[in-house]
């Protein structure tokens, strides 16, 4: 084994000191994540329980999970009730469906509305009820 050398020591530090202002880096990156999904969700997100990249990671997967089955849930209700309503424009056999229809595509725009308002600012909706 050769010996070891004062630049090689110093090139191991300066490794190390590269490494750890990456980690500091990608952990400055994480905790922006965590801020707009905390500004999306419009709740103080849970903490992981350890401080590494591993746990961090997870906790933002599932908030980024539920978000978009949120999401996913409110655009698919959205859809079925303006199928339903334009089925009672179009049908004649469900013309007197068409109240709750309607209700139900203000009710799913509602939902939907929530999702993309931000927090603290309410719905946009105003009374629009038969």
């Amino acid at each position: 084994m050769p010996p070891i050398t004062p630049q090689a020591v110093q090139e191991l530090l300066d490794d190390l000191q590269r490494n750890r202002e990456a980690r500091k880096r990608a952990w400055l990156v994480l905790q922006n994540i965590r801020a707009r999904l905390e500004h999306w969700q419009g709740d103080e997100l849970p903490k992981a329980g350890l401080r590494s990249f591993d746990a961090e990671g997870a906790t933002l997967l599932v908030i980024i999970d539920k978000l978009f089955a949120e999401r996913e849930a409110a655009l698919k209700n959205l859809a079925d009730a303006i199928r339903r309503f334009q089925a009672t424009i179009f049908e004649s056999e469900k013309e007197s469906d068409r109240a709750g229809a309607h209700q139900a595509v203000l009710n799913a725009l509602d939902v939907a509305e929530a999702l993309i308002i931000a927090p603290g600012h309410g719905s946009k909706r105003q009374d629009r009820s038969l």
